[in-house]
């Protein structure tokens, strides 16, 4: 049974790397105004947010379950 708690942490240590590589490396996303405005969002926000967290929590519950 130890075997699966190794392998849920290891896969969120594989999804946060992944955010960590899209940090460094990764683009932002530019989005300008019809009058000119620019934001700058960076590709980090949405990878982190959207699906690092959510995966993250999906695994703790389904791999750390007893």
């Amino acid at each position: 049974m130890q075997n699966k708690y190794v392998w849920a942490g290891l896969s969120i240590v594989a999804m946060w790397s992944a955010v960590a590589f899209v940090g460094v490396f990764g683009p932002s996303m530019e989005v300008a105004s019809a009058g000119g405005d620019v934001v700058t969002v960076p590709a980090l926000a949405i990878v982190a947010a959207f699906f690092a967290m959510i995966g993250t929590v999906l695994v703790a519950i389904f791999g750390f379950r007893g």
